[in-house]
């Protein structure tokens, strides 16, 4: 699956890809990416800059996809990342109030499972 996942990382570098092809990326990097983070260009944050780059141009379902995919991002952060970390909440703060119910829920959900897991980790 590394390959896959470093395949996906180098289709998201182009600026104008189908959006199915957003989705199938996000997960794969979502699933695989800790398993780049050593190549360069392929840390956590380098990975989430490139998805997120992609989120204003995708329809509502992808939106979706895109938020688990960054708190797949977040838990495979090892050592954890706190910029990231911030960064990442944000975006799940700001869809907390979202129209759409589906992306609303996802946000909260995730925003909870990842300061739980957060503070477990802490400890």
């Amino acid at each position: 699956m590394p390959y896959a996942a470093l395949k996906a990382r180098e289709y998201l570098d182009k600026p104008a890809i189908h959006e199915t092809m957003v989705k199938v990326s996000a997960y794969l990097l979502g699933e695989y990416s800790h398993l780049l983070a050593r190549r360069p260009g392929c840390s956590p944050k380098d990975i989430f800059v490139i998805i997120h780059e992609k989120l204003p141009t995708v329809s509502t379902p992808t939106i979706s996809i895109l938020l688990s995919t960054y708190a797949k991002i977040l838990m495979h952060s090892q050592p954890p990342d706190p910029e990231l970390q911030n960064q990442i909440w944000a975006i799940f703060s700001k869809y907390e109030t979202c129209i759409d119910t589906e992306i609303q829920q996802r946000a909260v959900q995730l925003f909870i499972f990842n300061s739980t897991l957060a503070k477990i980790l802490n400890f």
